[in-house]
C-alpha cells in the first residue's frame, strides 16, 4: 500500500500555529510539527505558496479570513468582518497611544521636578552669588589696604635681586676657579692614567716573558720526568735481571757446595780406608 504524502492545508495549519506562538516556521519546524513525515522538497514547495498566499491576504486586508471563509460568507458578511477587524485595530492602536501618553505624562512629571530643583539650584547660586560679591568687595578693600605692603615687598625683591646678581656673580668667579682646578685635576688624572696603563703594559709584558719561560721549564720538567721514568724502569729490569743471576749464582753455589761436601765425603771414606790394615 502507498504512503499517503502530506498536504498543503497541513503545512498550513502548522505553520499558522507556530506564527501565533511567535515562532518562526521553517522547514524543520514544519516537519516535526508533522511528526517527522513529509520530505523537504514538499514541505518547502508548501510552505513557499502558504507564505505567498499570506502576503497577498495581507496586501487586500483579508490576513484573518480563510478559503473556506471566503467561500461561505456573503460580501456583506465580509465587510462585517473586516469593520470588526478595523474596529479591534483601531482600540489595539488607542490602547497604545494611551500607554504611550502615560509614559509622556510621567516624563512630564519628571521634568517638572528636574524644573523645580533647577529652580532651587538658581536660587542657591544667587545667593552664593550674593555671597561671592560680599566676599569680593571685602576682599578688595583688604587689597588696596596691602597695596603698601606689596610696594614694600617690591622694594625688598629688588634688593634681593641685586643681591643675586651679586651672588651670581661670585658664583660664577667660584664656578669659573672650579673648572680651572678641575681640569688640573682631569690633566693629572689623565697622566696618573697614562702611567698606570704604562705600567700594566710592562707587567703584562713581564708576565707574558715568565709565562712563557713557566711553560718551557714545564716542558723541560716533562722532559726529565719522562727520561727519570725511562731510567727507573731500565734501572727495575736491570734488578729484575740481577736478582735473577743472583738466584741462579746462589743454585750454583749450592750445586758446587754440595758437590764438595761429596767429595770431601769420598775423600774421608778413601782415607778412612787406607788407614785401616
Amino acid at each position: 500500500m502507498a504512503r499517503k504524502g502530506i498536504t498543503f492545508e497541513q503545512v498550513s495549519a502548522v505553520a499558522e500555529y507556530l506564527i501565533n506562538k511567535n515562532i518562526n516556521p521553517t522547514i524543520d519546524k514544519i516537519r516535526q510539527g508533522l511528526g517527522n513525515t513529509g520530505s523537504n522538497t514538499k514541505i518547502s514547495n508548501c510552505l513557499d505558496r502558504w507564505r505567498s498566499e499570506r502576503d497577498y491576504q495581507w496586501r487586500t486586508g483579508q490576513a484573518d479570513l480563510d478559503e473556506a471563509d471566503l467561500g461561505s460568507l456573503s460580501t456583506k458578511s465580509v465587510l462585517e468582518k473586516l469593520r470588526q477587524d478595523q474596529i479591534l485595530e483601531f482600540k489595539k492602536m488607542r490602547q497604545k497611544y494611551q500607554s504611550e501618553i502615560e509614559g509622556l505624562k510621567s516624563v512630564n512629571h519628571q521634568i517638572k521636578e528636574m524644573l523645580a530643583k533647577a529652580l532651587n539650584q538658581v536660587e542657591e547660586l544667587n545667593f552664593e552669588k550674593a555671597a561671592f560679591r560680599s566676599e569680593f568687595e571685602e576682599m578688595n578693600s583688604c587689597w588696596k589696604q596691602d597695596k603698601e605692603t606689596r610696594l614694600l615687598a617690591e622694594g625688598e625683591l629688588r634688593g634681593c635681586q641685586d643681591a643675586l646678581k651679586r651672588q651670581e656673580k661670585s658664583s660664577d668667579e667660584f664656578r669659573q676657579a672650579y673648572e680651572n682646578g678641575l681640569s688640573e685635576i682631569k690633566a693629572c688624572h689623565q697622566s696618573e692614567l697614562s702611567n698606570l696603563k704604562e705600567g700594566l703594559r710592562i707587567a703584562k709584558d713581564s708576565m707574558e716573558d715568565y709565562r712563557t719561560r713557566y711553560i718551557v721549564d714545564v716542558d723541560n720538567l716533562k722532559i726529565k720526568n719522562e727520561q727519570l721514568q725511562k731510567r727507573v724502569f731500565e734501572l727495575v729490569l736491570m734488578r729484575k735481571d740481577s736478582e735473577s743471576l743472583s738466584q741462579r749464582l746462589k743454585l750454583e753455589l749450592k750445586k758446587k757446595t754440595d758437590d764438595i761436601s761429596y767429595l770431601m765425603g769420598e775423600k774421608r771414606i778413601m782415607e778412612s780406608s787406607k788407614i785401616i790394615p
